[in-house]
């Protein structure tokens, strides 16, 4: 059985640069899989943003893109791998949806659902929104989701598809020429937050919470000007995704979303109830014991593999930590060490993608 994929190859620089680098791992790992490329260039959206007329049209004539083009309506039952959302522009967005996924068996490696994310934690909207892009999913022959919680949500919202792979947690890929010595951490009140720290609204009410014995390491762009008056906080600036694992100076890596530092809510914190927030893989990566909401999906996770701690409040943080004990830090950092390989060397796409292509594979027999 030939197996093919669309590849993501960029030919752009993202500002946040973790939303680059998922994708770029996942296609790493794609590598070692015997997938043929129905592309050599980069079709993105984001290529053409601000170019005129001529220049558009240039791009998309370039022959390159046009073999890629008659590729896209030219095959058929062909099994082929690419990610979602896609976000390949209007001509190759079209292509893909309405011509290229109805004639080919398709797995989509979900990166975000945006009608979830959009929803989260409004029943009703949900109700509304998340039907229709359960559709697109219907379309293709096989997923590959984040997690249990996330599989459970879209069949809930109809899925059909029977051929689906659970992640379990994003890859976090090092360069291997880098030289990787483990993390000398300590037992401390520091933690580190890393993201876009103007969505980040929860920060600016830490300093208000009754227990906020804690001094917090801030990675990311858009540090908000307010915070600067507060002790407790200190800015690190925005590095480079692969720089900043040998840079997280804390005890602690915090998962948290939403505008409240008291539960995870709104939106963006209810939607940790089904995703795998892509910082929790770069604090693994980085041998940073992980701090996360109770009831986020990754919160077994990180529970059962002993990885870091689970809180219903940032209010539990401070005390949870004064309770800790030496011993009980270093058995975390143990498993962590452990698992940091796992991710820095892609073991959970690959075995995601080894899951899928066995069920095809019995599915022939």
């Amino acid at each position: 059985m030939k197996l093919y994929r669309i590849k993501e190859i960029p030919n752009f620089d993202f500002e946040i640069h973790t939303i680059a680098k998922a994708r770029e791992d996942m296609e790493k790992v794609l590598d070692c899989f015997p997938f043929l490329s129905l592309n050599t260039v980069g079709i993105s959206s984001l290529d053409v943003v601000n170019k005129n007329k001529l220049k558009k049209a240039l791009y998309y004539l370039r022959p390159k893109r046009i073999k890629t083009l008659y590729n896209l309506l030219t095959f058929k039952d062909k099994v082929t791998i690419l990610q979602y959302p896609a976000e390949k522009g209007r001509l190759f967005d079209y292509v893909i949806q309405k011509n290229f996924i109805p004639r080919n068996r398709i797995i989509l490696m979900i990166h975000d659902i945006n009608s979830l994310q959009s929803s989260a934690g409004n029943p009703e909207e949900m109700a509304s929104v998340v039907p229709k892009e359960v559709e697109k999913f219907n379309k293709a022959d096989a997923l590959i989701v984040h997690n249990e919680h996330m599989h459970r949500v879209l069949v809930k919202y109809g899925l059909k598809v029977k051929k689906v792979a659970e992640l379990k947690v994003f890859d976090y890929l090092i360069d291997p020429n880098k030289v990787f010595q483990d993390a000398p951490r300590t037992l401390s009140n520091t933690i580190a937050f890393a993201g876009n720290l103007s969505k980040s609204k929860f920060i600016e009410k830490i300093p208000a919470l009754k227990n906020n014995n804690i001094h917090i390491q801030l990675y990311g762009p858009y540090y908000p000007e307010e915070l600067k008056q507060y002790s407790i906080f200190h800015y690190n600036g925005n590095l480079d995704a692969e720089e900043i694992v040998f840079k997280l100076n804390a005890s602690f890596g915090l998962v948290w979303d939403g505008p409240s530092a008291v539960t995870c809510e709104g939106n963006f914190g209810n939607y940790m109830q089904y995703n795998n927030p892509f910082k929790v893989s770069l604090y693994i990566a980085a041998q940073l014991p992980v701090i996360i909401w109770k009831k986020a999906a990754l919160a077994r996770f990180v529970e059962e593999n002993y990885i870091g701690f689970t809180v219903d409040s940032l209010e539990e943080v401070a005390p949870t930590i004064e309770n800790m004990k030496d011993d009980e830090y270093e058995s975390i950092m143990k498993n962590i060490r452990a698992l940091s390989y796992k991710i820095r060397q892609g073991k959970f796409m690959e075995a995601a993608v080894k899951d899928l292509l066995m069920q095809y594979k019995v599915e022939e027999k």
